[in-house]
């Protein structure tokens, strides 16, 4: 029952974080599109997405190391954690400078690479001042959020990443505001993340008495980082090869258009991502270590991708109303028209198919087989990268959006099917059933929409047929998904009656 507890005290702060987030993400762009323009948020989106390819460093680490974790965590051996804590804090102390050195030659070198005229000196020191938020974090940050995380307490984390935000964000939008220079707008994201650190370790220090780096590190632990390193270079291709592409065939006003979407997805991947994904991930790596029947697992499986699905479903449903509307309303008056129907269809495919697939990543994750399935990892980027390039040139960012649902597309059938085959030991028919009718819902959802054509003039107006469809959607899709899971619908009622039992 308090494991129980602590994923629904991550859940629920994973939602404040993301709504507070999203409320930011909203603010933050437009504001500066008006004060710099939509080439010079293109540029910064652009240096984004190579900060984050250097972020490759680091990919595989943090999720083998919270894997590594969740026995001596079961077991309360101290002298295990702390010696997969030292490894890992090693491990990232390297890294960091190894970022640092990257960053410098990177951003000598990116400037040539774009087809407008920028400044070469403030290309540069924007690229470096870029990555320092991600300098911060390797230094001092990841190990300590790692750690917490294994203990199920996240929520800690997004807390001091709530501060974090919020601070950080409110200091950006005063500078922007008096139109500072851009520079200093962006230093004030690793200053104030150097402050968040400190807060992390001082939690952990008053806490957590048991716990010190100051031991003989486990790197054996930390072993299957080199197969989790190939599944997070593979998502990172597939989730952000789309601007780089953009940046190289087209120019830096598309790149805008794609990130004013992207921006909303986005947010709607991280609520998923932290909210789902990240709260459940350590429940269920504690059932896998707890080596539990095979039943229980089956059935905590079957509730949690259910509820997912019916989630993802009404989430995407109601988008499919209301997104054109909140992009024209949200873009108004701005340099360059955002507005693009066949866009909106594709960003919500893109969505769906990304995120579908992710109860199966959990479980994946949760059982640590990396080594296992990093060739079908591999296959997705590499399906991913092949599609953009051959669609791009004659589809412009239509063809790239279409590149990655191809590849998506893949994936989901892979996965649906190695995690209850190899995993769960079962038939992946219920998952398959699930998959195919949120589709279906959201592609009748996409036809409807079209022929209706909602419009809103005004915010007010949009926040409240987006509330009706909200409801109606959750009404409608919850009767579906029910009818057709009767099973799984006797086990939710049964574990809602009796969970003061359980």
């Amino acid at each position: 029952m308090k494991m129980l507890k602590d994923v629904l005290k991550n859940s629920f702060s994973s939602i404040l974080l993301q709504v507070i987030t999203f409320a930011f993400g909203m603010i933050l762009p437009r504001l500066f599109i008006k004060t710099y323009g939509s080439s010079m948020n293109g540029l910064v989106s652009s240096i984004n997405q190579i900060v984050s390819y250097l972020a490759l460093l680091e990919a595989g680490l943090s999720i083998a190391s919270l894997q590594a974790l969740f026995k001596p965590t079961n077991e309360n051996d101290w002298d295990s954690i702390n010696s997969i804590l030292s490894a890992t804090k090693k491990y990232y102390r390297n890294i960091a400078i190894i970022f640092f050195i990257l960053t410098i030659i990177i951003s000598i070198f990116y400037p040539f690479f774009i087809n407008e005229k920028v400044d070469y000196i403030f290309t540069v020191e924007l690229v470096i001042i870029l990555a320092m938020g991600n300098l911060v974090n390797y230094f001092l940050y990841t190990t300590e959020s790692i750690f917490l995380k294994s203990q199920l307490k996240q929520y800690i984390v997004i807390f001091v990443q709530l501060g974090y935000i919020i601070i950080s964000k409110v200091i950006q939008i005063i500078l922007i505001n008096y139109n500072v220079d851009l520079r200093i707008v962006y230093c004030v994201i690793p200053i104030v993340a150097v402050f968040r650190s400190i807060v992390l370790r001082g939690y952990i220090h008053i806490h957590y008495k048991n716990v010190t780096y100051k031991v003989t590190p486990n790197y054996n632990a930390l072993s299957k980082r080199s197969n989790a390193l190939i599944h997070q270079v593979s998502g990172l291709v597939v989730n952000n090869t789309d601007i780089i592409i953009l940046t190289i065939f087209t120019n830096l006003k598309v790149v805008s258009i794609y990130t004013i979407y992207n921006l909303l997805f986005s947010a709607i991947n991280q609520v998923i991502s932290m909210t789902v994904t990240e709260a459940i991930f350590p429940f269920f790596g504690k059932i896998v270590v707890e080596d539990k029947n095979k039943k229980i697992l089956r059935n905590s499986y079957k509730l949690f991708e259910l509820i997912y699905i019916v989630l993802l479903t009404i989430i995407l449903s109601t988008l499919s109303f209301v997104l054109l509307d909140f992009i024209e309303l949200y873009t108004k008056g701005l340099d360059v028209n955002y507005a693009d129907h066949t866009l909106a269809v594709l960003f919500i495919c893109t969505c769906f198919f990304n995120n579908v697939k992710m109860p199966g990543v959990v479980l994946i994750n949760a059982k640590g087989h990396f080594k296992e399935t990093q060739n079908r990892s591999i296959l997705e980027a590499v399906i991913n990268i092949i599609t953009s390039l051959m669609l791009v040139r004659y589809l412009g960012i239509y063809g790239v959006l279409l590149g990655t649902i191809i590849a998506f597309l893949y994936r989901v059938f892979d996965i649906c099917i190695y995690s209850n085959k190899y995993i769960l030991h079962q038939s992946a028919k219920c998952t398959l059933k699930n998959v195919f009718l949120s589709a279906i819902i959201i592609i009748v959802s996409l036809f409807f929409s079209n022929l209706l054509n909602i419009s809103s003039n005004s915010w007010l107006i949009w926040f409240f047929v987006s509330l009706i469809l909200v409801s109606l959607f959750t009404i409608v899709i919850v009767f579906i998904f029910l009818v057709f899971n009767i099973g799984s619908a006797k086990l939710l009622f049964f574990y809602i009656k009796n969970k003061d039992n359980i």
